[in-house]
Parts: C-alpha cells; structure tokens; sequence
C-alpha cells in the first residue's frame, strides 16, 4: 500500500528548461505518477505546472496565453521545479510550497502597492527582432 495518493487530482505539466532537464522532468513525473498524479503534454489541460523558477511563466508562450485567455480562478497553479520533490519528501500536496515567485498572485496582487505603474520601460530591446 502506498503512503497516500497525494497527488491525486493533479495534472501536471512540466515545462522543460533550465532547471527542468529531460532527465529530470522524466523523474519528477515518474515521482508524480508514482503518487496518483497525472502528467499532461498540454498546459491548457493542467491544473498545475512546473517551471523553472527562473524562467517567467510570460516567457513560455503556451503558458502566457492560457493565462491571457482565462480568469485568475481558472488558471493552474504554477510552481518550481522542486514542488514535486518538496511534497514527496514531506508525503502531502502543499499548494503553497514553491509556489513560482514570477507569478502575478490571484486575487490579492492587485492591493494597490502601486506595482502596477508601470516598470519605466526595459530601455529598448537593442534591435534584437533581427
């Protein structure tokens, strides 16, 4: 008997990149599966999605748009690459482990801090569109 499904429910879509190995992406699903979770290949079907903390959920273009297409309510949780391995470890789905720190939070990221005025422009892109 295994030591609880924890992970059941999950459908979890590891995008791959930096961090997120082939090798380790492999692992961590195998981890994933291990414990009644499932992985899906499609970012619209997850519920959640690992990434490399890195990485801004905006930069991976497949991820940006569901985000763009949806209510924050219907988006999936987005995480880093160590969420899986942090709930094995410790035999339980905590939704607020690792938690991506890239990610605009639902609900409470719009309490006025006057973050949202804008970043004064990043400068220009160098005229990189090449």
């Amino acid at each position: 008997h295994c030591a609880g499904a924890f992970f059941s429910g999950v459908a979890l879509c590891v995008v791959r990149g930096g961090a997120l190995t082939p090798a380790r992406k492999a692992c961590v699903e195998q981890v994933l599966r291990r414990q009644g979770g499932r992985v899906v290949e499609a970012v619209a079907a997850a519920t959640h999605v690992l990434l490399d903390a890195r990485r801004s959920p905006l930069d991976v273009r497949e991820l940006a748009a569901v985000l763009a297409e949806r209510p924050r309510d219907a988006w999936p949780a987005v995480h880093t690459e160590d969420w899986v391995s942090r709930c094995s470890q410790r035999r339980e789905r905590a939704d607020d482990m690792n938690v991506h720190p890239l990610m605009p939070l639902p609900g409470g990221g719009d309490g006025g801090d006057g973050s949202d005025g804008g970043d004064g422009g990043d400068g220009g892109d160098g005229g990189s569109d090449g």
